[in-house]
């Protein structure tokens, strides 16, 4: 995974689901560093990434658009899911269970990096409500500029 070095600006540029990918990427990065902390036996360091994980999460969640429907309820129960993991892997200082929430934050990236790429290519193939985008599939809609900027706390 690379590390992208994003400035406040480019932030407040992003949109809601560029943001969402910035959460996710951020995820990835403190999650790898807290398993990699405990194989290495530290302690204090994987503390504070599952700490940050944790709080992305939670960020995550905050940003859910209900009005999507189903889908919306389901990943707010992944979210629950995978924070109660986050918190379990930093009690007990586990690395297969940051290993399982890396694994399943991994395939919601990828989920979110291929539904964002459909939506450029104007969704070729799948069919359409009407409607932009923003309107239609918008789980990131109640970002506000705090959160944008905590997204840039988070990728260090």
């Amino acid at each position: 995974m690379t590390s992208i070095v994003v400035t406040k600006e480019e932030v407040y540029k992003k949109k809601p689901e560029e943001l969402t990918m910035l959460l996710y990427e951020a995820l990835e990065k403190n999650l790898i560093e807290a398993a990699q902390g405990i194989e290495s036996n530290q302690m204090g360091l994987a503390n504070s990434k599952l700490q940050k994980a944790n709080d992305i999460i939670q960020r995550l969640g905050a940003g859910i658009n209900y009005e999507a429907g189903i889908i919306a309820d389901q990943l707010h129960v992944l979210y629950e899911y995978l924070a109660e993991k986050v918190i379990v892997a930093n009690q007990h200082k586990n690395q297969n269970l940051c290993k399982e929430v890396l694994v399943i934050v991994k395939r919601l990236s990828d989920s979110w990096k291929e539904a964002m790429d459909l939506a450029k290519k104007g969704t070729a193939g799948v069919k359409r409500k009407t409607g932009s985008y923003d309107d239609q599939i918008d789980f990131a809609s109640s970002y506000t500029a705090a959160t944008a900027e905590k997204a840039l706390d988070y990728k260090k």
